[in-house]
């Protein structure tokens, strides 16, 4: 049987990440001890990470003036960029990452050209794809549940990482994802709910054919659908920096579950390539290869 295609409608940033010694204060200076830049936005990495899985999988993208340094470095990790379009009049994304020594961080983002989609290019895009393929979606972008709304009607189906959470991403029709993924603070604001599990509890009872996949941090991860869960403990490596490994973990669990696996399976898998890319700094440019974690 066929893989099915997958289409990413996400954010394209150019990461500038600054080292210090802790998280800036309110009312506070402080100097950074390094600065670098890369390419990320939780578009672009979960793409990267999907496509490193074997997928074929595009990347539907704004940018600002076409810059081909972004279309080689996708093109060299294997995403369709047939679907990337430039809008002169706006700046690329962009976003400021303060990385602490430990490998915590804090990012700011300005969307740039990821917020100028129109809404006729969702079908023109969209048509390219058939029942079965999936669409991936954050909260980046504009035009989120829109898409998310012609591509349930055409068949495919839906994976949400509603992430950054705001009420664009409250305004996305739960019933047509099939795929959520979560982390626990997520969980909880979109629920209610007091805690992670009741949160899970919650979102089973209402959705109960979605499947949610929430992220623990060092405690791992848990996948539910309706009264079936399973869950894998994280795997323990070097902290160099966590950019990107909610993105990494989401490809590799899709790009999994698209090459038929089992849950349980795509969970450790998922986890194995968030520890490999955890251990390195940047974001997209840190997800590992999928040989890495058996692909």
């Amino acid at each position: 049987m066929n893989t099915p295609k997958a289409v990413c409608f996400g954010s394209v940033n150019r990461d500038m990440t600054y080292s210090v010694p802790q998280i800036v204060r309110s009312g506070e200076t402080i100097t950074s001890i390094g600065l670098s830049t890369a390419w990320g936005g939780k578009g672009l990495n979960q793409a990267v990470a999907l496509a490193a899985t074997g997928v074929p999988t595009a990347l539907w993208a704004r940018t600002g003036a076409h810059d081909q340094e972004i279309i080689e470095f996708l093109s060299g990790r294997g995403v369709d960029v047939s679907h990337i379009t430039a809008d002169p009049q706006v700046p690329t994304g962009h976003a400021l990452v303060q990385l602490e020594l430990e490998g915590s961080n804090c990012i700011i983002i300005y969307p740039g050209a990821n917020r100028t989609h129109r809404e006729e290019q969702i079908d023109e895009i969209l048509r390219w794809y058939s029942a079965g393929d999936l669409l991936i979606v954050q909260n980046e972008t504009n035009l989120v549940a829109e898409a998310v709304e012609v591509a349930a009607s055409h068949g495919l189906r839906v994976a949400f990482n509603p992430s950054p959470l705001d009420r664009d991403a409250l305004s996305v029709d739960l019933d047509a994802v099939d795929f959520l993924f979560v982390n626990e603070h997520e969980a909880t604001a979109l629920t209610s709910a007091p805690g992670p599990e009741a949160a899970l509890d919650c979102l089973a009872r209402r959705w109960p054919r979605m499947q949610t996949v929430m992220t623990l941090g060092g405690k791992g991860s848990i996948w539910r659908q309706g009264e079936e869960s399973c869950a894998v403990d994280a795997v323990i490596s070097e902290v160099v920096d966590t950019t990107g490994a909610g993105d990494t973990f989401a490809g590799f669990f899709l790009g999994s579950v698209l090459r038929g696996f089992p849950a349980g399976r795509a969970l450790e898998t998922a986890s194995r390539a968030a520890s490999l890319a955890i251990g390195r700094k940047g974001a997209a440019g840190a997800i590992p290869a999928g040989e890495l974690v058996g692909f």
